[in-house]
């Protein structure tokens, strides 16, 4: 009695995103010298081949999943001033798939979700969600165009926000506290950095780790599958976990 009152408890909270239906997996990263083409066919393959699966009806990739990570970065908007020492002007971030976002179900508020024409040779692109809305923009101002970027004033204008979606809470603790400003990037992107932090962080972050998957399977049934799957990509890719997000909040919750 008790435990079915807590997870009932757990769905009836708002996470942004659902909860119910969805694994997520977690595996190594992919060996440091796989250079950014190999990459970009690595995942196309292992994204579709783990859509074909029985019972998957979608997911997509990450660099990390809900409630397990959270990376973080200065943000700087085109146009506005630089940010005060004592100004709050970080965000934290993600880099998707195009279809992720979608299939976790966080909703889209205005503007767009990702799609496959975000490629290369296309614009920078992000989604914001609404508490970087509020963070960074003037009540009233449209953020739909509007260009930004990281850490450095020469950075301003790196991204175009093309979507706006609902707050969804990604870092694994501080469920009390309101969700955190946040935007995510396309898995299909790369910006050429000149600066070397700069590089370094952008190829951390296609080293994709997290795997969500739009399924009824329990995780006990779906992970042989699922490795066998991720092997026959590429035997360098191991799994990590196969939970759900339930199993993840029931962790990160005190």
């Amino acid at each position: 009695m008790l435990l079915a009152r807590s997870l009932g408890n757990l769905q009836s909270q708002s996470f942004g995103y659902t909860i119910t239906d969805r694994v997520l997996v977690s595996m190594n990263r992919p060996p440091a010298d796989y250079d950014g083409p190999k990459l970009a066919s690595l995942y196309r393959d292992l994204e579709e081949r783990l859509k074909a699966m029985p019972g998957v009806r979608g997911g997509g990739l990450a660099l990390y999943n809900p409630l397990t990570d959270n990376w973080g970065e200065l943000i700087l908007i085109s146009g506005k001033p630089l940010p005060g020492p004592s100004q709050p002007a970080g965000a934290s971030w993600d880099r998707v798939s195009a279809t992720y976002l979608q299939d976790l179900g966080v909703g889209l508020v205005r503007g767009r979700y990702f799609s496959a024409t975000d490629t290369e040779t296309t614009d920078r692109v992000a989604v914001v969600n609404e508490a970087f809305v509020k963070r960074f923009f003037k009540q009233g101002e449209e953020p739909i165009d509007q260009h930004f970027g990281l850490d450095l004033p020469e950075n301003v204008n790196t991204y175009r926000i093309v979507g706006v979606v609902r707050d969804a809470r990604f870092a694994g603790f501080g469920f009390s506290q309101p969700p955190r400003p946040m935007f995510y990037v396309p898995l299909n992107q790369t910006v050429a950095y000149a600066n070397p932090m700069m590089k370094r962080l952008e190829t951390a972050s296609h080293q994709v780790r997290g795997i969500l998957l739009v399924t009824s399977a329990p995780p006990a049934t779906l992970e042989p599958a699922v490795k066998k799957t991720i092997a026959a990509v590429d035997p360098n890719l191991t799994v990590v976990t196969v939970r759900t997000p339930i199993s993840l909040v029931r962790c990160a919750t005190p």
